[in-house]
């Protein structure tokens, strides 16, 4: 194999050691602190832990598959359809999958707890969200392994690199265009409207109950209720929606181009060679080492604010609860919704 390689590949590879790098440390970091509170931890904190063992996975295959392809500087590195080939592409069409349906979990969760409640508590048990994420790793597994074994799908082979990838070409059979249909809408299109949905409806909850507390504390006679339910609703108000919106920006940037690029492939207007291929995945790797670390920031903070929070929602409970109990109700849902998302 050639060791010469050409200017752009060498920042390429560069680009993805970065990457590489950071993800792992980024991650390993948090998987090693949600392991040392192991004995402490919540639900959402489970479905983070495995949001960031998701994230570690896919951006250790998905630099290596990308660098490889940059070393390989034309010279294939698997024969064609190999095993070694087709294998090797798989753990990052799982991680990615196992990454997407996580996020849902995720939003789901919240949604749960802060618009349904009673809901959350009897079905968003930890052993039922182990279940549940044990489903989630079952379908991000069976998915691409339909086309290793050319159940459903088909894999193909790029010559410049000797590097396989689920993907689609114009005289490819109906079935492997199905698949990837069914497969980008799986990633992307429906995770990414269930988690708009549930978070529009936890943004118009958390609404809700700020001009319940509000309307309140301008009809009582007290100014108490009415200086901190305008202290809470501006805190938390800020914190949920910029929580919601740099979940979604940063997910919309990171698998877009990917998605966009396959759906305009699918119609027979452009094809993506392996390079591009490699760029669109490590592009995705925005995602994996920015989510479990924005999800433990907004944790952390949530945890250092919740004893402040409860012992003044608790002290107003106290004092009004005859009088207020449909306000108090309304501050600790606010206090929810900036504790969960």
């Amino acid at each position: 194999m050639a060791l010469l390689l050409s200017s752009s590949n060498i920042v390429f590879t560069s680009i993805n050691f970065i990457i590489l790098i950071i993800g792992v440390a980024g991650n390993v970091v948090l998987i090693g602190y949600y392991l040392m509170r192991r004995k402490k931890l919540l639900i959402i904190d489970l479905e983070i832990l495995n949001l960031v063992i998701s994230d570690l996975g896919y951006v250790i295959f998905s630099c290596t598959y990308s660098i490889l392809g940059y070393f390989s500087n034309n010279h294939p590195i698997f024969a064609e359809l190999s095993v070694g080939c087709r294998y090797f592409f798989i753990p990052i069409a799982i991680f990615s999958r196992a990454t997407s349906l996580l996020m849902v979990l995720i939003a789901l969760t919240r949604y749960a707890k802060i618009v349904h409640p009673n809901l959350f508590h009897r079905i968003f048990t930890k052993s039922n969200t182990i279940i549940i994420m044990a489903c989630i790793w079952c379908v991000g597994i069976t998915m691409p392994s339909l086309s290793v074994y050319d159940i459903w799908g088909e894999m193909i082979y790029f010559n410049t690199t000797g590097l396989c990838a689920i993907s689609y070409q114009p005289n490819q059979s109906l079935a492997n265009m199905t698949f990837l249909i069914t497969s980008v809408s799986c990633s992307y299109y429906l995770p990414l409207v269930v988690i708009c949905l549930c978070y529009v409806s936890i943004s118009r909850a958390n609404a809700q109950s700020q001009r319940n507390i509000l309307n309140h504390s301008q009809q009582s006679r007290l100014g108490s209720i009415s200086s901190v339910s305008r202290l809470l609703r501006k805190a938390d108000t800020l914190q949920l929606h910029t929580s919601i919106s740099i979940i979604c920006i940063i997910y919309l940037i990171s698998y877009t181009p990917y998605v966009i690029c396959h759906t305009i492939q699918l119609a027979g207007l452009i094809t993506i060679d392996s390079y591009q291929k490699n760029f669109l995945l490590v592009f995705m790797c925005i995602n994996s080492f920015s989510n479990p670390v924005i999800f433990t920031i907004i944790r952390c903070k949530s945890r250092k604010q919740q004893m402040v929070r409860s012992v003044t929602a608790q002290s107003f409970k106290t004092t009004y609860l005859t009088d207020n109990a449909k306000t108090f109700a309304d501050i600790r849902s606010v206090i929810s919704h900036s504790q969960l998302v």
